[in-house]
């Protein structure tokens, strides 16, 4: 579940499955949006995927990429999507491009 308000910068993104780290578990993340600086120090260069974008959501959180590679991949999916939403995309732009995605996936597994 995200928490957020469009008003503010920052969200707290719940995680369904808490990932212990070295010095505490981690159950939920704070994200800030981010500026243009942060755009600049983590361009989403081509072919860089999700490196690139990895080191972004590192910058906005305050966490190091280690932490990042134990959450598991629904939980990273919500920190993407509230990525999404911090750049400008509404809720429902966000479960349309995610509905095209599935379909899309579905359709290439049917072949």
């Amino acid at each position: 579940m995200i928490m957020s308000n469009p008003k503010t910068q920052k969200a707290v993104i719940k995680l369904d499955f808490p990932v212990q780290l070295a010095d505490r578990l981690l159950s939920e993340v704070i994200m800030r949006s981010p500026n243009v600086g942060d755009l600049l120090d983590h361009p989403a260069r081509k072919g860089g995927g999700l490196a690139d974008e990895v080191r972004l959501v590192c910058a906005l959180t305050g966490l190091v990429e280690e932490d990042l590679r134990g959450i598991d991949a629904s939980d990273y999916d919500k920190l993407q999507d509230q990525l999404a939403l911090f750049r400008g995309l509404s809720r429902e732009e966000l479960a349309q491009i995610k509905s095209d995605a599935l379909k899309q996936a579905v359709s290439m597994g049917a072949e």
